[in-house]
Formats: structure tokens, C-alpha cells, sequence
């Protein structure tokens, strides 16, 4: 039996002691649901009483799971979110109306989950699973009226599966932890596809076949009804003129109208990804919640997302975001083109093992200058910033490029020499949501953002 936990640092500890498949690649059968039904049980079933809006995709999910949080409480609802992975903080992954757990909050929290552990013969949850665990148990404590979930990997499998959903939404498709998931657009889709449960609302983003006749398929064969992007829900997109204005959209759903709504995060695929949420948001409303589009739209004003092309300056514009796989890095090239013309452009560029470093890199080495190559210090599954020094170089060599390379072995050293590059007028760190947060924390003293935000 496990020491009880008395203090913050010991149930952080308790946490990140737990196997953790952001850490290690896991398998198809290293996930399961039986744990986390028996843990739940063992807490009281508090996922049975919070109604929830359950969001599977590959790109976007956190994005519009955000967006649409922050409208929900906008209206007035008690607003659980549940996002990850952290970029400071464990808690910043579950939160009620944008507050985390206190750390006395943490503190219980883990004791009920150790007492719900020593309960079912010591039958101990994965990292994911307990802050999913945790995450339920806090929606609870803080009397959540509802709670917007976040897939963590996959969907059939996740252990935010359990939910039940009023609404579930399907973001976007391509691929991606294809060890687990699987190598073809069809085989993931039908991963993400899993959440959707008999009767409920479906919110299709996937606007490719074959991944969306995937999605389609899955939902007539439970009787749901579905709203598609570009077919019931259509968005107009207009770019912001300045770099402190927000871009606009105008969205038709089944039900209303929504004009001239500020997108609050960067790029025309958040214009997509909010007209996504605002599909869930008035599915919400035919389905009898009572929510005022006005507040939701003033509310979005107030949405923050740390790592998806964050700002941290602007002389020189310095960009934190953390795409991860080859389409992800397609949307931030054309979101950077979006935002700013400035010259020279310099890329910071780490990831993660089975990743698409390859197809990413071309993308940076064809949009950026200069291309520092990295590795991420605190997961042991970031790939050697030699092995990504030799595979940039041959891309560069196949496709004739011209953007110059430079190896690091640290962010820290990284970042120096981007920063000493001749006028760098743009400096993007990107590859993945672990160089993001160590980077972001390492600028926290050097452009003076207070606690690392």
C-alpha cells in the first residue's frame, strides 16, 4: 500500500509516478476502460450526474473544446474543461470555469483516488487515467453544470470514453500516433469515431472522405444525427487587417445565425475550429439548454491557449505553438503567412519519437531562413537533435532548399542562437507540446512573463 499523501509536492509526485504513455509509446492493448469504471465506482460514479460535450480529433480538439467551454460559461453554466497536455502545470488539464485546483484541492483529491486505488485490490490507474479520475471528482467538488472533454489519444479507448455525452464532436482527421491508431486515414478515423454513443448529436469537422464517410457510417449505424462542416454548418473567414485585431466569421448552423463572431485564437483554421463549437454549442440549444448566444460570443473574448501560435513578443515576434504532425505544421506555415510578412524568419524545431519529423521539416525548411534543430530535455521520447540535424540536411539536398541549419543540444542553446542570428524579425518554436512548454518556460524570465504566462 502506498504511503498517504499529506502534501501538494507528495500527490504531484503520486501523479507523475504513474505509467505514463506521454512518456512511452503505449499499445492498443495498454488501454483499456475496465480501470477507470472500477475507479469511478469506487468514487461514487460522479461521470454518471455531469452532463458533457465529448471532443475526438487530431488537430483542433483542444482549440474548440476551449472555445466552446468558454461560451457554455459565458451562458451561465458551471463549466468543467477537461485538455491535455499541460504546458505548466498538472492542473492546468481539468478546470471549473477557468479556476484549477487549489493545491489543497490536489491533495484531496489524490487521497480519494488512493483510497478509491486501495479499494479495488490496489488495482492502480495510468498518469491519463487519474487525471481523468481527479478531473471528475473536481467537476463534483465544484458542482459543474457541465463539462467539455477532450479525447487524449484515440477515442474508442480514452479514458474520457466512459462520458455520457448530450453532444460528441469529430474535429478533424490525419495521421497520427499511428502505433496505436493505426497507418491509414480510415483506421483512425474509426478510433475517433468511438465516442459516438446511440442517439446522440454528432458534430462532424471531417470534411475528407474517406475519413468522414467513416465518421458518417459509424453515426448512422447509432441512429445519430449529424451536423457537417461545410454542409449544415458553413463559415465565412475574415483575417484581421492588424496584428492586435482578431479575425471574424460569420457561421450558419441548423438553428441560427451567427455574424461578425472574433475568432480569439490565430489562424483560419481556429475560424474553423470555433464554428465547429458554435455547431455543439446550438446543437446544446435544440436539444432544450437554455444558453444566450450574445454572452457566448462576448465570452471568447476572454479565451487564452498557451502553445497554439502563441505570442510571447513582438519585436521580434516570438511564436510558441505546438504542432505535432505534418498537416498541423501545413496550418501553422499558413497561419504564420497569415499574420505577419516580416524576414528573416527563424524556426526552433523539436519532436517527438514516431512522429512525422520528415514531412514537417520540409514545410519549415521551404517557409523559414534559418532552422535550429533541438531536442526536449524532460521526456526520454524526443528524438535526437543529430538524427534531426541528418534528416533536415537531406531534405534540404533532395528538394534543392535554401534555409540554412543549425544544431543544439539544449533548448537553452537553441535559443541562443536563434536569438543571435543577424536581425531574426521572427522566432517560432515548434515540432511538439514538450519543446513548447520548455521553451516557454525557459523565455518566461527572458521576456518577462510572470510565472511562465
Amino acid at each position: 500500500m502506498t504511503a498517504r499523501i499529506t502534501s501538494y509536492q507528495q500527490a504531484v509526485d503520486w501523479i507523475f509516478g504513474l505509467i505514463n504513455y506521454e512518456r512511452k509509446p503505449g499499445r492498443t492493448r495498454d488501454f483499456r476502460l475496465d480501470r477507470t469504471r472500477a475507479l469511478l465506482n469506487a468514487v461514487g460514479n460522479p461521470h454518471h450526474d455531469i452532463p458533457v460535450v465529448h471532443i475526438a480529433g487530431t488537430k483542433g480538439k483542444g482549440s474548440t473544446a476551449t472555445m466552446l467551454a468558454a461560451m457554455l460559461q459565458g451562458s451561465g453554466l458551471t463549466t468543467g474543461l477537461f485538455t491535455s497536455p499541460h504546458i505548466t502545470r498538472f492542473e492546468e488539464r481539468f478546470t471549473v470555469n477557468d479556476e484549477q485546483a487549489t493545491e489543497a484541492e490536489v491533495v484531496a483529491l489524490v487521497q480519494e483516488l488512493q483510497d478509491a486505488v486501495a479499494s479495488c485490490d490496489e488495482l492502480v490507474p495510468t498518469y491519463f487515467e487519474a487525471a481523468m479520475l481527479l478531473a471528475w471528482c473536481f467537476y463534483r467538488k465544484r458542482k459543474a453544470d457541465i463539462a467539455v472533454l477532450e479525447v487524449g489519444l484515440g477515442g474508442r479507448l480514452d479514458a474520457t470514453n466512459v462520458c455520457h455525452p448530450k453532444v460528441c464532436v469529430v474535429t478533424s482527421i490525419s495521421l497520427d500516433h499511428t502505433n496505436v491508431l493505426g497507418d491509414t486515414l480510415d483506421k483512425i478515423a474509426g478510433e475517433k469515431a468511438g465516442i459516438i454513443k446511440p442517439n446522440i448529436p454528432v458534430i462532424c469537422g471531417v470534411t475528407e472522405d474517406p475519413a468522414r464517410s467513416v465518421i458518417h457510417g459509424r453515426a448512422a449505424k447509432h441512429d445519430c444525427t449529424v451536423t457537417q462542416l461545410n454542409r449544415d454548418i458553413t463559415v465565412e473567414y475574415t483575417p484581421a487587417t492588424k496584428p492586435e485585431q482578431s479575425a471574424t466569421i460569420n457561421v450558419s448552423t441548423p438553428l441560427d445565425l451567427w455574424a461578425d463572431v472574433a475568432v480569439p485564437l490565430v489562424g483560419e483554421h481556429q475560424g474553423n475550429n470555433l464554428a465547429v463549437a458554435i455547431g455543439a454549442f446550438d446543437a446544446l440549444r435544440q436539444a432544450g439548454w437554455n444558453l444566450n448566444p450574445a454572452a457566448a460570443s462576448d465570452a471568447l473574448a476572454n479565451v487564452r491557449l498557451p502553445g497554439r501560435v502563441e505570442i510571447l513578443s513582438r519585436d521580434p515576434l516570438v511564436i510558441i505553438d505546438a504542432a505535432h504532425n505534418e498537416a498541423s505544421m501545413a496550418a501553422l506555415v499558413r497561419t504564420l503567412d497569415e499574420i505577419s510578412t516580416v524576414r528573416p524568419r527563424v524556426a526552433i524545431f523539436g519532436t517527438t519519437k514516431q512522429k512525422d519529423a520528415e514531412g514537417m521539416l520540409e514545410h519549415l525548411l521551404r517557409a523559414f531562413d534559418h532552422v535550429v534543430l533541438t531536442q526536449y530535455l524532460h521526456n526520454p521520447r524526443a528524438i535526437p537533435w543529430r538524427e534531426l540535424n541528418k534528416i533536415a540536411g537531406r531534405i534540404r539536398n533532395e528538394h534543392r532548399l535554401t534555409a540554412e541549419l543549425y544544431a543544439a543540444s539544449t533548448p537553452t542553446e537553441a535559443w541562443d542562437i536563434a536569438s543571435s542570428l543577424y536581425e531574426p524579425a521572427m522566432i517560432c518554436t515548434t515540432g511538439s507540446f514538450f519543446i513548447a512548454a520548455e521553451m516557454r518556460a525557459l523565455l518566461a524570465a527572458e521576456l518577462g512573463m510572470e510565472n511562465g504566462e
